[in-house]
């Protein structure tokens, strides 16, 4: 799975796949390559309807520009999987502008030895003023769409 696959989930669903790119992946296959497992993340927007979710996995400010790079515009979201668990590493200025969400779910753990989600990142999600929910605090958290509006449920507490 690579940039440009279209993957349909049925019932008017679709995952748009925005990284890794077809030559990181035969890049990868290479005898004495690297890897960089963060920037090597599958990312991709699932899509329903009007409402848009943007999945990030642990990608990095790097792969985030690579994306953006390559993505001719179409990563808008109604809603940011933050990346790499909130870090500093991730959520550039750029991207952020780009994507535009209206919310972020941040998974990370209670007391994480990383100090996920970085108060920097947090410190940007507040500044565009989404609503936030993590998992540290927030527990499981479900989002609902019918294409259309969305809901997002936290198991406890309210959004950040």
């Amino acid at each position: 799975i690579c940039t440009g696959d279209r993957v349909d989930l049925g019932g008017g669903a679709a995952f748009e796949v925005l990284a890794p790119s077809a030559s990181l992946v035969q890049q990868g296959s290479v005898k004495g390559y690297k890897h960089d497992p963060n920037n090597e993340s599958v990312v991709g927007r699932l899509v329903f309807g009007d409402f848009s979710m943007m999945f990030t996995g642990d990608a990095e400010k790097k792969e985030e520009q690579d994306i953006l790079a390559g993505a001719q515009g179409a990563v808008q979201s109604t809603v940011l999987k933050a990346g790499h668990h909130g870090s500093k590493t991730s959520s550039s200025a750029d991207f952020l502008r780009a994507v535009h969400p209206a919310a972020a779910l941040i998974s990370c753990g209670v007391n994480n030895d990383y100090g996920h989600p970085h108060k920097e990142t947090m410190k940007k999600y507040h500044a565009m003023n989404l609503d936030i929910y993590v998992t540290a605090e927030n527990g499981t958290i479900t989002l609902t769409s019918d294409g259309k509006d969305y809901h997002i449920t936290p198991e406890r507490g309210e959004k950040q």
